[in-house]
Parts: C-alpha cells; structure tokens; sequence
C-alpha cells in the first residue's frame, strides 16, 4: 500500500516493495486492494516478493514499517522506519490477516508518513 501511494505521489521514483515473510508473485489482498481503491489508487497490478529477491540491490532509502521489519533489512543502510520521515520512532502495525478497517488504519498512518517525505532533503536535489 506504501508503494503505492508513493508512486501516485511521486511517479517520477523509482520505488519497489518487498515482505520479510512474503510469497513472491502473489497478488495484494482484497482488503489492501480495497483499501487504495478508497483512495484512487490502485494494486491492480500489484505482485507480491520477498526480500530475498532484493539481494544485491542499492536503494536510496529503505523503510520499514516496524522495528521487527528493521532488523530484517540491518544489509542495507540505508534502512529506517517509515516514522523516521516524520522524525518519529513509532512502528506501524502490518494489517496483514486483518479487517478492512485495520487496512484502513494502517494505510492512513503509512500516508501520513510517507507525506512527511519532503522532509528530506536529498530528495528534489
């Protein structure tokens, strides 16, 4: 959902995503789908992969949306939490296996972060 969104807002990023415990090639659940659509957005196209698929890569900022997730990407250093965008330190919990309204939930608060991004300032430079 976070990509997602950071890809509306900004489409000129080159920005993937990836899951600690994901199954690649698998498509977004009904409730994240629903979720985006709330929004104009959607993860019709949207597959699935894990982290795993991601060796090797550079990134030039890797967020995580909890500590727990964090620790799983320690090989790049350019990790951090999804929070950290609003100088925060909070995680936000993944609505996987939950209701919509936990969808909901999460993807405000990653919205909310994630709008924190013109806080950085390599980002126009």
């Amino acid at each position: 959902m976070g990509a997602c969104y950071l890809r509306a807002l900004r489409p000129e990023w080159e920005v993937d995503s990836a899951g600690v415990r994901a199954v690649s090639g698998r498509p977004a659940s009904k409730r994240a789908c629903e979720a985006v659509r709330e929004m104009g957005l959607s993860l019709d196209a949207h597959r699935s992969q894990s982290i795993e698929a991601l060796k090797g890569r550079s990134f030039d900022l890797v967020l995580a949306m909890t500590e727990e997730h964090l620790q799983c990407l320690k090989r790049w250093e350019e990790a951090r939490l999804l929070s950290s965008l609003r100088g925060e330190a909070q995680s936000i919990e993944d609505p996987f296996g939950g209701t919509l309204a936990d969808y909901r939930s999460s993807l405000n608060q990653i919205k909310y972060y994630i709008d924190g991004i013109k806080n950085l300032e390599y980002v126009d430079s």
